[in-house]
């Protein structure tokens, strides 16, 4: 006899002779009992092969469905006892994604750096890398970031990361001189088309040097304080029309140069401090500025000027005069900058009954009037109108 059953997916086929199980009548009460026990352990064994069954098919049915994308994935060879002072980040499958080495002397070599396939930020700043580390970056074609700040790099050390077509941040800034990148290497990152950040403070780097970045068409932020660059290349910046953030403190930039900067629509951010050749004229052209959230003028060459044209930009928040030929005469025009939430007018001529005149300025959230002649008098006068505004002040008049 041939029997076929359905069950969990599988179909489960077994046989037995006719007639090897029977049962029969019998008029005796014991073999009547016995028949039925001997019937039963019949069943309950048939039901014991059958549950055996089902569970082995249903077993190798999930083996078969399987998804292989829940197949555990070895993590990314990469020895990390060889960067004990590094800061290692992997993704859910183990592969390295971000490495940050900071300050350090004497740092290993970065070569298994060159094997890891998904690297996308690296942060070395300080560290005394060398040249030949950042060729074994160079091939990392995953590399998003890059930070390389203070670290004693040069020329052909930056020429080796021109392949790097992902990177969007590269930071070389060398404020302590240990960083020896010129023109020459940066006219290497013009080939790194989809550079949003590049910061460059502190470097060598001319107005020929910025000019060999215009390739660079999303480029959103631009650090260039300390850098021989001047008004020759305003033009050239005016054309990245995606710059939101630019600092060109300390630089020979002037008004005339920041007025060719109004043409930046998605400005936010501007850094002209210690510019002595941006004066009041400069004022008028960051009125065109619609963006412009954060306006850092310290020690330039502004005085009292037309403050009022800039009470158009309802987006003009943070605001730094700092250090310069500022009097109470400028006071009722900056009142008119009803947005700011932080003011420095430090080391300037301002006085007591000066600072009255900003009790309009209800968004204040800091106000700095240090080394001005501003005393505890004036400020305990000013407070009540600014009670949420903290006052930071050292009584000590200017020179």
């Amino acid at each position: 006899m041939l029997s076929v059953v359905p069950l969990g997916g599988c179909l489960l086929k077994f046989s037995f002779p006719a007639g090897a199980v029977r049962f029969t009548k019998s008029s005796s009460p014991v073999d009547h009992f016995m028949s039925r026990i001997l019937k039963l352990q019949w069943m309950s064994g048939w039901l014991l092969v059958l549950a055996a069954m089902f569970v082995g098919c249903n077993a190798a049915k999930d083996a078969g469905d399987a998804d292989p994308g829940s197949v555990a994935v070895a993590p990314e060879p990469f020895d990390e006892t060889l960067f004990s002072a590094a800061t290692v980040k992997r993704d859910g499958q183990g592969s390295v994604i971000s490495f940050q080495l900071r300050d350090q002397s004497a740092p290993p070599s970065l070569a298994a750096l060159g094997q890891l396939r998904k690297l996308r930020s690296v942060v070395l700043s300080g560290s005394a890398i060398t040249d030949e580390d950042l060729l074994a970056l160079g091939t990392v074609t995953t590399l998003e970031s890059l930070d390389l700040r203070g670290c004693p790099i040069s020329d052909e050390g930056v020429k080796g990361l021109a392949g790097l077509r992902k990177l969007k941040s590269l930071k070389l800034s060398g404020k302590d001189g240990k960083t020896t990148v010129t023109d020459a290497g940066v006219a290497s990152l013009g080939k790194a088309s989809g550079l949003k950040v590049i910061a460059l403070d502190f470097l060598p780097i001319s107005d020929q040097g910025i000019e060999s970045l215009s390739g660079c068409a999303e480029l959103k932020e631009l650090y260039l304080a300390h850098t021989d660059v001047s008004d020759a290349v305003a033009t050239c910046l005016a054309g990245f029309t995606n710059l939101q953030k630019l600092r060109l403190s300390g630089t020979g930039f002037t008004s005339d140069g920041v007025a060719e900067l109004s043409a930046l629509k998605q400005l936010t951010e501007l850094d002209v401090s210690e510019c002595q050749g941006v004066d009041n004229q400069a004022i008028s052209a960051l009125a065109e500025s619609p963006k412009l959230a954060k306006l850092n003028l310290y020690a330039s060459g502004v005085a009292d000027g037309p403050w009022q044209m800039l009470a158009g930009l309802e987006s003009l928040t943070w605001l730094n005069i700092d250090k310069t030929e500022l009097t109470d005469a400028s006071i009722p025009s900056l009142a008119k900058l009803t947005s700011l939430t932080f003011l420095h007018i430090g080391s300037t001529q301002v006085t007591n009954d000066g600072i009255q005149g900003l009790q309009t300025l209800s968004h204040l959230k800091t106000l700095i009037v240090t080394r001005t002649n501003v005393d505890q008098a004036g400020v305990d006068a000013l407070q009540p109108a600014l009670q949420g505004t903290e006052i930071q002040w050292i009584y000590q008049p200017p020179k």
